[in-house]
């Protein structure tokens, strides 16, 4: 199985399509990726069990090298209208997954 190359719209796509209704921003320098996913798929879920759904998109760049760290922040779409007020260092993704 051939992996696709490692990019910011490709990372993105990768969580879109685990997680359709997922807003994703990615910031990609080298092989280390920092991630901010807005999705209420995350409702009632411990920052673990975020992190793990959103490496099981990320496993066979992680697998391969070619991606080696991700530090990702995950929220809901309420707690995302509580912290976006004070961010703007954050760009998502202006991706349709059909």
């Amino acid at each position: 199985m051939s992996i696709v190359e490692v990019s910011e719209k490709n990372i993105a796509q990768a969580i879109q399509q685990q997680q359709p209704n997922a807003k994703v921003a990615v910031v990609l320098s080298g092989n280390h990726a920092k991630l901010v996913i807005v999705d209420d798929h995350f409702q009632g879920l411990s920052s673990l069990k975020r992190q793990q759904a959103v490496y099981a998109a990320l496993t066979n760049w992680i697998q391969s090298g070619q991606l080696h760290a991700v530090n990702m922040e995950t929220f809901t779409a309420t707690e995302w209208r509580t912290q976006s007020l004070l961010r703007e260092d954050v760009h998502f993704h202006p991706l349709s997954i059909a």
